[in-house]
C-alpha cells in the first residue's frame, strides 16, 4: 500500500533533514563534499532559523507521516541593492532548497512544494518570486509560470 505524501509547514525539528537535503541538492548538481565549508550544516541551520525568527521565511516538507521525502524553503529576498520602490510595487520573494529524494521524483512533489512557497510568499506581500533552477528543475518551474530573466553572470576565479 502506498502512503499519501502530504506537504506541511516545517517545524524546527525538521530543520536538520532540510539542511541535509540542501546539501544533497548541491551534490546532485555536481558539487563535491570538498566544496563545502566544514560547518555547512550549522551555517544552513542558522540561516533557516534566522529567516523563521524574522517572520520572513518559511519551509515546507513533503512527508508520509514517518519519513520526510523532500522540502523547499522561501523568504522575503534579502536585497542586493537599495530598496527605493514602495513594497507594494516591488517585494521580491526567493524560493530555495527545493529537493525531493530520488525515490519520490516525478510524482509532482517539487511542484507541490514550490506551490506552497509561492502561496506563502504571495500571502506576505511579495510581488515577484525568484528562484535559481537546476537543469532538472527548469521544466517544473517553467510549468508553474516562472520564466528566464535578464540576469547576467560572469565567473571570476
Amino acid at each position: 500500500m502506498t502512503k499519501t505524501i502530504k506537504i506541511r509547514p516545517a517545524t524546527p525539528g525538521d530543520y536538520e533533514p532540510l539542511a541535509e537535503a540542501f546539501h544533497k541538492m548541491w551534490t546532485d548538481n555536481g558539487m563535491a563534499d570538498s566544496d563545502f565549508k566544514q560547518d555547512w550544516k550549522q551555517t544552513t541551520l542558522d540561516f533557516m532559523s534566522d529567516a523563521a525568527l524574522n517572520n520572513d521565511g518559511r519551509a515546507f516538507v513533503a512527508e508520509d507521516g514517518v519519513q520526510i521525502f523532500g522540502g523547499a524553503q522561501c523568504l522575503i529576498s534579502r536585497s542586493l541593492y537599495p530598496q527605493a520602490l514602495k513594497p507594494e510595487i516591488r517585494t521580491d520573494g526567493y524560493i530555495w532548497g527545493v529537493y525531493v529524494a530520488p525515490s519520490q521524483r516525478r510524482k509532482g512533489l517539487a511542484t507541490r512544494l514550490t506551490e506552497q512557497c509561492t502561496a506563502y510568499l504571495k500571502s506576505i506581500g511579495c510581488t515577484r518570486l525568484i528562484l535559481h533552477a537546476s537543469p532538472g528543475g527548469k521544466p517544473v518551474y517553467t510549468a508553474l509560470g516562472f520564466s528566464p530573466t535578464n540576469e547576467m553572470r560572469i565567473e571570476v576565479t
